[in-house]
């Protein structure tokens, strides 16, 4: 085999120096990474995620709810806080075509049981018979709706998705809030009712 010549000689030793310098920088990206994600995974765990939502949304709680007309299936009209028949009660905004509504309401239904009175909340362009025809289609028709005649309870509301549930004393004071449907917002519905059992046999 002939003998490399001077300069073939120094050409490889540079290629093998920039192949080591190639290695250790690949090497140092990757560690990078690893660092990176598992901070990222660490700040964006589902856990962090939850509180860092219930602080929020507990920030910009409204303070009341206010005595607003609604109007119920019948077509009569009197005012939210007028129809309370118990200390609390929950107000749960509502549309037919909203899948999570259909989630959270039999699942509203089901923990609360007799312990607190839920008037079913709609805006004022929904379609009546369809929103019968949707409860009923989920076993909740004996719930009823009312309709948020003049839109003043979801503007003070702040509400901004559905569903959005409300905890109200019979001032209309703002004791929780739920925006879209999640078990932990139910639990903290729940709670504020003083329901600890979410059970399935509830």
């Amino acid at each position: 085999m002939r003998p490399l010549s001077r300069w073939q000689a120094w050409r490889l030793r540079r290629a093998t120096r920039s192949d080591l310098v190639a290695a250790a920088a690949l090497v140092i990206l990757a560690m990078l990474s690893v660092s990176i994600g598992r901070r990222a995974r660490s700040s964006l765990a589902p856990r962090s995620a939850v509180e860092n939502a219930r602080v929020l949304n507990e920030l910009e709680l409204p303070p009341r709810l206010p005595n607003a007309p609604v109007i119920d299936a019948s077509g009569a009209t009197a005012s939210l806080l007028d129809r309370m028949k118990t200390p609390r009660a929950v107000v749960a905004f509502y549309a037919p075509w909203c899948g999570p509504c259909q989630e959270e309401l039999p699942e509203l239904a089901r923990v609360l049981g007799s312990s607190a009175e839920i008037f079913v909340v709609v805006s004022a362009d929904e379609d009546r018979e369809h929103t019968s025809r949707q409860l009923a289609n989920i076993g909740l028709s004996h719930l009823g709706f009312y309709v948020d005649a003049t839109g003043a309870l979801a503007r003070d509301g702040g509400v901004t998705a559905l569903p959005t549930t409300f905890v109200i004393t019979k001032r209309g004071q703002v004791l929780a809030r739920s925006k879209g449907f999640s078990y932990g917002g139910l639990f903290r519905i729940a709670k504020k009712l003083g329901i600890r059992d979410l059970s399935e046999d509830d």
